[in-house]
């Protein structure tokens, strides 16, 4: 699975206050994050498929592997996203930053970096009434 680093300082203290929320607001940030795993999720099987377009590709199964997966704890609600280990899903990193011979289908990073920015504005308005 490919990670991506941002600086996310201010949407940790917004989960931070979002924790003294009432149980309407969390289930608020669920859905933000939920939505935005969705569209990161979409997003990166659609880049892949373009970068696979011009010729048939060994790996046509892969962008069906991308995929999203909850996690909630007492530390917050996340999403993680990516390929599911097995099989071409194996291969994420390898596509997302290429190989010596073979080049990079960029789609995770940039799908993340995408959609960070509307995640953090959807999860602002949710914690305005708050």
């Amino acid at each position: 699975m490919v990670r991506a680093k941002t600086d996310t300082s201010e949407l940790d203290a917004l989960v931070n206050d979002l924790g003294a929320a009432p149980g309407r607001a969390l289930d608020e940030t669920r859905k933000v994050i939920e939505k935005g795993a969705y569209n990161i999720k979409n997003d990166a099987q659609d880049r892949v498929r373009r970068f696979m377009a011009p010729a048939r590709s060994k790996v046509r199964h892969y962008p069906y592997l991308v995929t999203y997966d909850l996690v909630a704890d007492r530390g917050g609600i996340g999403a993680e996203i990516g390929p599911e280990i097995g099989g071409q899903g194996s291969l994420g990193h390898l596509l997302e930053f290429g190989t010596a011979t073979s080049g990079a289908m960029p789609h995770l990073i940039p799908a993340f970096l995408d959609e960070a920015p509307v995640v953090e504005r959807y999860l602002s308005e949710a914690a305005k009434p708050w």
